[in-house]
């Protein structure tokens, strides 16, 4: 940056002031107007993921399981819950929707910090890197999806990567790559694994374009290329040991989903096509869906491309020196194959990589390389502002602020955001209690009334209690309320099942949704007001109209059998749940189970009503009376290897009942069964990852210390 009479310290200090006017402008909805996000993602998923995480962490402990949708899943391993992510300490301090704002400013800084750095790495002025950070960290595709917390996470770390994989693949030595392991970490338990996975695609690319030696033999250049990627893979095995305690429970989860590899058509969800390319040059070609006009296909903010006009212009300048820079030649290519993949299917290009790239086949969305498209042209930008002839009425300074002001004014408006005492409001579902779950045969239409991606619905208290009043999906894990259906990115296959199961049979007025309602502890269920569902169990609530009561009896919602059944498949199993009767005295097992001396061929043993009572989120105490026949005691959790039981103290095993729930051994003459969930796929991982950390700190220091020795030496 050009600063006519100031010292190398006020250029930075300047280049420090226009980061943070970027970053309050940018959010100047949260920064400055202390509004809340709400919108989409974020009441739906995120706002009660992280009430149900603070609620933990002010209790002392980490957020293992959630209780709260599905009839449970693990929370950490939900690839999507950061419970190990640094920011997630702020819980502690803010409340959620606070938590969510400020955890949004702090990644637009660290995005903008990180381009700013790659872009004076590549030896830009600093003007050229302003307007590059403000490029990347302003674009439609990072502040469009500041709705989605977790991506914009992993986002903010994407040029941090780049720039350390640039230095690495230049010049290796240790501190670049304990540094570059120590990114990748971050980004990986950030929480979106896609997201990760692009910024590997750029950095593999950055790496392979590092400059070598100008006359350096191909023999020698080969060579070089090797020792680059030898030292970037070793970076990217060092960031996933770091991370062991995030991916290790995820690995658990996703073996057991419902989510398997995409087919190339489901993964083909939202693409660019011609109607969002056209908002690169009028960013309201296709409307906006905070007005209420948006009219192209898919949502308004995965196929956002818009990098600002004057930026644009420069971008394309930049790329016209592609014969002289290599800088230009691979960002100019970065930003082609991005959008042409952005394209899907119908471009040819992610057609070849879907089946050709490792991974790629695990994730949906092609539109989403859209970001890597618009951390190309920031560059880009950068490079064409620094090789622009410019008169001198229009200094360098000047028009990277032209090029801010003509794309904020638009990106900074993507994200809707309401007054944060709206959020402090209270489902009238709350006056019925807590102890037993609800559900609903008709989220999905519900959720479409509400959520249009078309058009974001007022900005205003109203439409947030309506939501609110729906308690769906996962709107009620803010209050402690548990629901049988709900959302997950990456559920546990049975417990998809199991909730289908349970919606045909309420659509279908069935006489076997009384029976799943009580092993599942269902109390309650929402029907829109008028519905056509009319099941004889069946009594609507008096003072809430959309809710009805489910009758069937007092009896417990934990079963205790002595007879069962061994049938491993779960879709046999599920079928014969489906067709099973409330008075049934046998369940059916996925594996073989010891009831010792005692098991019976009849059932009836005699057994007291059990009770049943969670301790905490993670933690519940099962009083199942005196036991006078080996038993298994069935509950109305989704079963997950992780869960650890003990009767009167000692351990007993746990096994899948009845297609999807958690069962334990109750041996003859037991009492009191405890049933804690501590996955040990989480507690290596946590073990390696402590470890690794305290090893990377000293490595650190050790290099650190080696490296200020050798500049010592070199000065004297």
């Amino acid at each position: 940056m050009s600063f006519p009479m100031m010292t190398q310290a006020r250029r930075r200090l300047a280049a420090f002031g226009a980061g943070l006017l970027f970053v309050a402008l940018a959010t100047w909805e949260i920064t400055v107007c202390h509004r809340s996000l709400y919108w989409g993602d974020v009441m739906l998923y995120f706002l009660p993921a992280v009430e149900c995480l603070r609620r933990e962490l002010l209790s002392g402990r980490l957020a293992l399981w959630n209780p709260y949708v599905l009839c449970g899943q693990p929370f950490i391993g939900n690839p999507q819950n950061s419970v190990l992510y640094p920011t997630t300490a702020l819980l502690s301090v803010f409340s959620g929707a606070a938590f969510l704002g400020v955890n949004a400013v702090v990644h637009v800084a660290v995005a903008w910090a990180g381009t700013y750095r790659y872009s004076r790495w590549l030896k830009t002025s600093r003007s050229a890197a302003v307007l590059c950070a403000s490029t990347f960290a302003g674009s439609a595709a990072f502040l469009g999806r500041l709705q989605f917390p977790t991506m914009v996470q992993a986002m903010a770390w994407m040029p941090w990567i780049v720039l350390l994989s640039s230095r690495l693949g230049r010049t290796p030595d240790a501190v670049r790559f304990l540094s570059l392991a120590g990114v990748l970490a971050l980004s990986i338990c950030s929480g979106h694994a896609q997201v990760t996975y692009l910024s590997l695609l750029v950095a593999s690319a950055v790496v392979l374009a590092a400059p070598r030696a100008p006359r350096a033999t191909v023999a020698a250049t080969i060579a070089a290329i090797v020792r680059a990627y030898g030292w970037w893979l070793a970076a990217l095995v060092g960031g996933i040991v770091l991370s062991a305690g995030y991916w290790l429970p995820v690995a658990d989860v996703v073996r057991l989903s419902a989510r398997p590899e995409l087919p190339l058509l489901k993964a083909d969800r939202f693409t660019v096509d011609w109607t969002h390319l056209a908002a690169l040059v009028w960013p309201g070609f296709a409307g906006n869906a905070r007005s209420g006009d948006y009219w192209a296909s898919g949502n308004m903010w995965e196929p956002a491309v818009f990098v600002g006009f004057v930026p644009l212009a420069l971008a394309l300048a930049g790329a016209w020196t592609v014969r002289r820079s290599g800088a230009a030649r691979l960002h100019t290519g970065i930003a082609i194959a991005s959008l042409w993949l952005a394209g899907g299917v119908w471009g040819g290009l992610y057609w070849l990589a879907y089946y050709a790239l490792p991974g790629m086949a695990a994730f949906h969305d092609p539109a989403r390389f859209g970001i890597t498209a618009s951390l190309g042209l920031a560059v880009l930008a950068a490079l064409g502002l620094d090789q622009a002839r410019l008169p001198r009425w229009m200094p360098r300074p000047l028009l990277a602020a032209a090029g801010v002001a003509t794309l904020l004014p638009w990106t900074a408006r993507l994200t809707p955001t309401v007054a944060p005492s709206e959020l402090a409001y209270r489902p009238r579902i709350l006056a019925l209690g807590s102890a037993e779950r609800f559900y609903t045969p008709f989220r999905q239409d519900v959720w479409d009334r509400y959520v249009s991606y078309r058009e974001y619905g007022p900005e205003s208290g109203r439409y947030v209690h309506e939501l609110t009043d729906t308690v769906l999906p996962n709107i009620g894990m803010r209050y402690g309320l548990a629901e049988t259906g709900g959302y997950e990115p990456v559920p546990i296959k049975w417990a998809i099942q199991l909730e289908a199961l349970m919606r045909d049979a309420a659509l279908r007025q069935s006489a076997s949704f009384t029976h799943l309602a009580r092993i599942t502890n269902t109390r309650y269920v929402l029907l829109p007001v008028g519905s056509w569902i009319r099941h004889p169990d069946l009594a609507h609530v008096s003072g809430l109209p959309s809710v009805a009561h489910v009758s069937w009896g007092p009896r417990s919602s934990v079963r205790l059998v002595s007879h069962v059944r061994v049938i491993p498949d779960t879709e046999r199993a599920m079928d014969a749940l489906s067709r099973a009767s409330s008075e049934r005295d046998w369940a059916i097992v996925s594996a073989p189970v010891d009831l010792g001396d005692h098991a019976s061929e009849q059932g009836g043993n005699g057994i007291a009503t059990p009770a049943l009572r969670w301790r905490n989120d993670q933690s519940l105490i099962i009083d199942l009376g005196i036991v006078s026949l080996g038993s298994v005691a069935i509950t109305p959790i989704t079963y997950m290897p992780g869960w650890k039981a003990r009767v009167d103290g000692r351990p007993t095993s746990t096994v899948r009942a009845d297609g999807a729930f958690l069962a334990a051994v109750a041996p003859a003459g037991g009492h009191m069964l405890s049933l804690e969930y501590q996955p040990d796929s989480f507690r290596l991982g946590m073990y390696i990852t402590v470890a690794s950390c305290g090893l990377l700190a000293f490595a650190t220091g050790v290099a650190a210390h080696r490296r200020l020795a050798r500049r010592a030496r070199q000065v004297h």
